[in-house]
């Protein structure tokens, strides 16, 4: 089953196996991308690999299906770890380690440095590749971080084996001329070596269990779906008692079922108890204790 067959499981039926087969795919890829935009930190790194399918559960509805899922959050790592830079000390780091692209850019062209490493290439890689358009960085990721065949990148984006095969070739051109505006200089079947084999690499032990922790106590809890549910019994049924009106919603609904897939965001916002009372007196609580919701 594709990324969007499972994607559309997780955001219309809350499956959980759906959303932790995306995160054992992809794990690796996003944290990989995220610790070398945090130059190393692999604590950083798994809190915004963490953040970053966070952010997918919650945005799933929201995606159109079509081109790299892979793609997306790649990208999404790199905001995340920007935003995390920006707003922590570490921004110092970044500053001192950050590429000047416009002071050595043309000496690094009249000067050429010999042919790039790894540990020459990481450092820019990610910069380079967040300012290529969309469609290449996408198609360089499909290529060379999932490691696709020609035949599943045309796949992915709907073109044929040769139509993927121009599209990678000028996709790597671009980036390779990114690349040598920072005095990284090498051949396109360099760089592509250099990222198939070093781009994504293996993930701390636990990591995947606790991307699905960190999703479940950001309150978009997994087998949500169209209902909340509570630790080991469902949700008490509908009935007068535990009915109260709420504006615009045409009548009475209980706080124990959500609205649509918005539902999952129920959890994160509920702080203490809340209650509204009918005409009839009756009283309508919704109580957040250890993560769970009661309706009385």
């Amino acid at each position: 089953m594709n990324d969007w067959h499972l994607l559309e499981e997780w955001s219309r039926d809350g499956s959980e196996t759906a959303f932790a087969t995306l995160v054992e795919r992809h794990v690796a890829l996003v944290y990989s991308a995220a610790r070398r935009q945090v130059y190393g930190d692999a604590a950083l790194a798994e809190e915004v690999t963490q953040q970053t399918f966070c952010l997918l559960s919650r945005k799933a509805g929201t995606l159109r299906p079509g081109g790299s899922l892979a793609g997306w959050l790649y990208q999404t790592a790199g905001n995340v770890a920007r935003e995390r830079l920006r707003t922590d000390r570490r921004r110092r780091l970044r500053e001192q380690q950050a590429v000047d692209w416009d002071s050595v850019g043309i000496d690094s062209m009249t000067n050429p440095t010999p042919a790039p490493t790894w540990e020459t290439l990481a450092p820019a890689l990610d910069f380079a590749l967040s300012q290529l358009p969309a469609a290449d960085r996408e198609v360089l990721v499909a290529r060379f971080f999932e490691r696709r065949s020609m035949r599943d990148v045309g796949t992915v984006f709907g073109v044929s084996e040769d139509a993927a095969k121009v599209r990678v070739s000028r996709a790597i051109k671009r980036l390779r001329d990114l690349l040598a505006r920072a005095g990284v200089c090498a051949t396109g079947d360099v760089l592509a070596g250099l990222m198939s084999e070093h781009a994504v690499g293996g993930v701390p032990e636990g990591l995947q269990a606790s991307v699905l922790q960190a999703v479940k106590l950001r309150g978009m809890a997994i087998g949500g779906g169209r209902r909340l549910r509570r630790i080991g019994r469902p949700v008490d049924p509908v009935t007068p008692a535990n009915r109260c009106d709420r504006p615009g919603l045409g009548g009475g609904r209980a706080f124990g079922r959500a609205p649509g897939a918005s539902g999952r965001n129920l959890l994160s916002g509920i702080e203490g108890e809340v209650s509204r009372r009918r005409g009839g007196g009756n009283r309508c609580v919704e109580t957040r204790r250890d993560g769970q919701i009661e309706v009385r």
